[in-house]
């Protein structure tokens, strides 16, 4: 119950990843065990995961448009892969890319030292150029362009005869295939898909994210605004990680990209749609009878890639700082409306905001 008028409360819409659930870890070790896993099980070099060093794998992530772990997982196969380039050009026709890779790498008979060696030599110049390509998967692909490696990044359809062969076969990454068993687990990955892992995983890294909104913390939200949650995953997820964290009830409305309609392409749920917004508004309206103007709605991400999907979705976001990344001013300039670092700056905000409205009721 609150002493004034409820028509002065705000939604607050938090991004489920790094801003309820700290993602950070997650992908990182998410982008890890992916890259490993294609240089084992896709190209047939034994214990590759070790090449995957925590100074590689940290120094690619402070790039901006790594926060991911497909883009991260795709540059660091990309960056081992460029330093082979002069034994693997040309690259390998399209039609017979899985086979010709794997003989590619056959015929080196690599050895993780001097392996280990060229991708260590070669980590500065390509840190270097990919920064000043603008990050990202688009910036890496760039960056070496004159290589030809993203003809070795393989397709699903291109090492699994089931997929290849199945009527409604898409030209998905490996990687991106590779990131989400990691990162979903054996259980998740077969009831989303329909499809058994490559190899079994176990339970996923998902499993482990460390909460960064408590309960007593929602309810000290929920004083000042209705809760909304958006989230870059399937429903299922969303609902275990909310009982996990005992936050199920602590939210008027939440969406995903897949709420409404079911089975979803792979990928698709790893992103924020302007849809998946405008869906999160619709549902706490209806719970609340409440309508909110877009300066009375908060919303809350962590990613320079939620930016334009919020913008799209006729809101300016608030962006939670990566404590990885010295993205305050990148966020700005992509539109975001201010930029905090702690969830606690918000709710400060929010106190602020409440008692000036209070105050206004007052005179």
């Amino acid at each position: 119950m609150h002493d004034h008028d409820d028509t002065h409360r705000p939604l607050l819409i938090l991004d489920l990843g790094n801003v309820v659930v700290e993602e950070s870890s997650s992908h990182l070790e998410t982008a890890r065990r992916a890259a490993g896993a294609y240089f084992e099980e896709i190209c047939g070099i034994e214990n590759a995961r070790r090449l995957i060093t925590p100074d590689l794998l940290y120094a690619f992530a402070r790039l901006p448009g790594f926060e991911r772990h497909l883009p991260l997982a795709f540059v660091l196969v990309y960056h081992i892969l460029s330093s082979l380039a002069p034994t693997l050009r040309p690259p390998p026709a399209r039609k017979t890319r899985a086979a010709q890779v794997r003989a590619a790498f056959k015929r080196l008979d690599l050895r993780l030292g001097m392996l280990q060696g060229l991708v260590e030599r070669n980590i500065d110049a390509d840190l270097e150029a990919i920064a000043q390509a603008g990050g990202g998967i688009q910036g890496a692909i760039k960056a070496r362009r004159h290589d030809s490696i993203e003809g070795y990044i393989l397709h699903t359809g291109e090492i699994d005869p089931v997929e290849r062969n199945a009527p409604d076969s898409t030209p998905e990454n490996a990687l991106l295939r590779l990131c989400e068993e990691h990162y979903l687990g054996d259980d998740a990955f077969t009831e989303i898909y329909g499809i058994p892992p490559y190899h079994p995983r176990g339970p996923g890294v998902v499993h482990d994210e460390a909460p960064l909104l408590s309960p007593e913390q929602a309810d000290a939200f929920a004083q000042h605004a209705d809760l909304a949650l958006v989230a870059n995953r399937p429903p299922s997820l969303v609902r275990l990680t909310l009982e996990r964290l005992h936050l199920t009830d602590r939210f008027v409305a939440w969406a995903t990209p897949a709420s409404e309609q079911g089975a979803i392409r792979r990928g698709e749920w790893m992103h924020l749609h302007p849809q998946t917004i405008h869906l999160a508004i619709e549902r706490a309206q209806a719970h609340t009878g409440r309508a909110w103007s877009p300066e009375d709605i908060l919303l809350v991400v962590d990613s320079i890639d939620d930016i334009e999907p919020a913008l799209d979705a006729g809101l300016r976001p608030i962006a939670l700082a990566n404590p990885l990344h010295k993205l305050r001013p990148i966020f700005r300039e992509a539109g975001a409306r201010t930029v905090i670092g702690r969830l606690d700056t918000l709710l400060r905000g929010l106190e602020r905001r409440q008692r000036h409205n209070a105050d206004a009721e007052d005179e």
